[in-house]
């Protein structure tokens, strides 16, 4: 086993990476709201809150990856 650390990500990984986190998000959030009709109003907008956050971080990431000349910020 190699027991020298990982390499650090590169820009294009970094973001690779985090679109990948955010859309699983925002899948597995929408899964809970079609699954779960039932569940509560502060439950549900908490979920959707969640799903508008994420949606803005992709756009974010999506638009980094456009202009490959401005510094990476992955949050």
């Amino acid at each position: 086993m190699d027991s020298r650390p990982a390499a650090p990500l590169t820009g294009r990984q970094l973001i690779s990476h985090n679109l990948i986190n955010a859309l699983a998000s925002v899948r597995s959030l929408t899964e809970l709201l079609v699954e779960y009709p039932g569940l509560p109003d502060d439950e549900r907008k908490r979920f959707l809150d969640l799903i508008r956050h994420e949606i803005d971080r992709l756009t974010r990431l999506f638009a980094q990856l456009t202009r490959p000349s401005e510094r990476i910020d992955p949050s």
